[in-house]
């Protein structure tokens, strides 16, 4: 079971000439491990998780999520939580409490909401000081925390995560990194310019080595 990057092919059409970011760029990450694709801004790290997450195509390659392609894949948001670089991206509502509840109340619900509850102790916070809060009211500390903890709560066999701890305060930068360290048979795939997360969290780190002009 794993996620599967080949040889993929990627240029963005509305830029000059020489815009390609991925050129025959490949990787694999299993479902047991976590993994650190790192390289600093402007490497490409937006557009792979982009390519993930299916808002953009490649042009040539594949991605296979447990060997389906990824236009393919139905099930996508079953398998692969997703962390965007971005907070308000992450956000179905603009109330927190609606976001709740968007999410409590799916299929696995008692696990998802076991899992919060669990997550919030961790980071010691009450989602409950956030129901009468929306998005537009909160600091990108606070969305970058409801972010992690909404995405790890998640049922899925896989996490793809951009820049995750950009934003979070120091306790909670700690808190997280732990988390990650000690989430076991899920993988995590970790896109990121930082040092402490590709040289201490990860099981491996590689760089993206994307092109960029």
């Amino acid at each position: 079971m794993s996620i599967i990057c080949q040889n993929i092919f990627f240029a963005y059409a509305n830029r000059k000439p020489n815009s390609v970011i991925f050129e025959d760029f490949s990787f694999e990450m299993n479902n047991n491990e976590t993994k650190c694709l790192y390289g600093g801004t402007g490497s490409g790290k937006t557009t792979l998780f982009n390519l993930l997450f299916g808002e953009l195509k490649t042009k040539k390659g594949n991605i296979l999520i447990d060997n389906i392609p990824l236009q393919k894949e139905k099930t996508l948001f079953k398998k692969v939580a997703f962390l965007f670089q971005e907070p308000e991206k992450q956000f179905v509502f603009p109330s927190i409490q609606d976001e709740y509840k968007f999410l409590t109340l799916q299929k696995n619900n008692i696990a998802i909401t076991q899992n919060i509850r669990e997550l919030c102790d961790i980071f010691n916070v009450k989602i409950e000081f956030y129901f009468n809060r929306d998005i537009y009211e909160l600091s990108l500390g606070e969305l970058r925390l409801l972010q992690i903890i909404f995405s790890f709560s998640a049922d899925t066999e896989y996490l793809i995560l951009d820049e995750p701890a950009d934003h979070l305060e120091n306790a909670h930068r700690a808190i997280f990194f732990d988390l990650i360290k000690s989430t076991k048979n899920r993988g995590i795939l970790i896109l990121t310019k930082y040092p402490e997360l590709y040289e201490t969290v990860a099981d491996t780190s590689i760089p993206i080595n994307a092109r960029y002009e």
